[in-house]
């Protein structure tokens, strides 16, 4: 899940769907670095944002979740 400080979410629901919240349009896709068919902590996340000038959007927490209970938590500094 993506949200903003405002509580408004950008991105909710499975991996590789475009999800669309005003002018922004978010899509997270997951790449299975190791073969292993599960998420660990080789694989990596991709998020995309468009139009290009949400390039000012600035990522703070990702949550993962599984089965609608939180799986992980990433911060970036």
């Amino acid at each position: 899940m993506i949200v903003t400080p405002g509580g408004d979410r950008l991105y909710a629901g499975p991996l590789g769907q475009n999800q669309t919240q005003g002018n922004l349009t978010v899509r997270v896709d997951w790449q299975d670095n190791d073969h292993s068919l599960t998420l660990t902590g080789r694989d990596g996340l991709t998020i995309t944002v468009t139009p290009r000038a949400a390039d000012n959007l600035i990522l703070s927490t990702i949550y993962l979740y599984s089965n609608g209970q939180e799986w992980g938590q990433y911060r970036f500094e």
